[in-house]
């Protein structure tokens, strides 16, 4: 099993306002209820006079090491999820995608769902993808892309 897919499982096991995301079973990294109850995140903003936040996933959950496909869902999922967080909070917050860079061709097809369908102004990288740099040629085409969402 995926350590995303676990995540997905455990995350909804709150103890005192956090949640465990898990690794091969054990602990990797414990988060507040801020990373997925937007009220949470809303009301710490109205205390620290934050109007507007950009909000995108945890890079820990880009998941380059995966297989592209099983990427490619997950950053679906996620996208999807943040989407609707956006949507109903559109006053609050804004939203950037995440791609499976590993695959450029699947990236390519989830930048257009995340700006033509969705909505979002961008995405987030890694500032790596498993071996490559982002100057490696292998994400050329993806930039290229890009320029056409993002002039």
């Amino acid at each position: 099993m995926y350590y995303f897919v676990t995540f997905i499982i455990y995350k909804n096991i709150i103890s005192q306002g956090q949640a465990k995301m898990m690794k091969d079973g054990k602990v990797f990294r414990v988060i507040q209820e801020n990373c997925w109850d937007p009220e949470v995140r809303i009301k710490e903003m109205d205390l620290s006079g934050v109007t507007v936040q950009v909000l995108s996933t945890v890079p820990v959950m880009f998941s380059y090491w995966a297989k592209p496909q099983d990427t490619l869902d997950l950053a679906q999922i996620l996208n999807n999820d943040l989407a609707a967080t956006v949507k109903k909070y559109p006053k609050r917050f804004i939203g950037l995608g995440t791609l499976p860079l590993q695959a450029p061709d699947l990236a390519v097809k989830e930048m257009y769902h995340c700006v033509n369908e969705l909505g979002f102004p961008g995405v987030q990288i890694g500032s790596h993808v498993n071996e490559w740099d982002l100057n490696a040629p292998e994400l050329y085409d993806i930039y290229a892309v890009s320029k056409c969402f993002f002039p």
